[in-house]
């Protein structure tokens, strides 16, 4: 069940199934008699980064939205310097969070480990 998570398609664990049913028609599901196979269809997007400002941000949650800010106002931010700027967020969930941007090609790491940061990616 955690692919649900990675996906962002339940907030925790064990949770949204009753999303899952309700977004996804039966064509998903192919019952064996041993086992069920739930198959999600994925689109590829090109040019998922055109109309950044305007198309993508809508589509990210709040948490999502104050880090991709934070980068744009802060270009090669460190992902420790981001919990000071955001109080109460963890460091892990900054680096889960900056991860689902860089999967999302919105932001991407550039330099050094030790003297690198995080930028908006210029597409």
């Amino acid at each position: 069940m955690r692919i649900f998570k990675d996906i962002e398609m339940v907030e925790q664990l064990s949770s949204g199934i009753t999303r899952i049913l309700r977004n996804y028609d039966k064509s998903i599901y192919n019952i064996y008699s041993n086992f069920v196979r739930v198959t999600f269809p994925f689109i590829e997007y090109e040019n998922m980064v055109e109309g950044l400002n305007e198309g993508l941000n809508g589509g990210l949650n709040q948490p999502l939205e104050e880090i991709l800010s934070l980068i744009k106002r802060n270009p090669g931010i460190k992902a420790k310097e981001i919990p000071d700027k955001l109080k109460g967020r963890a460091l892990k969930t900054v680096e889960k969070q900056i991860a689902t941007l860089k999967s999302r090609g919105i932001v991407e790491r550039r330099g050094s480990r030790k003297t690198g940061g995080y930028y908006i990616r210029n597409i």
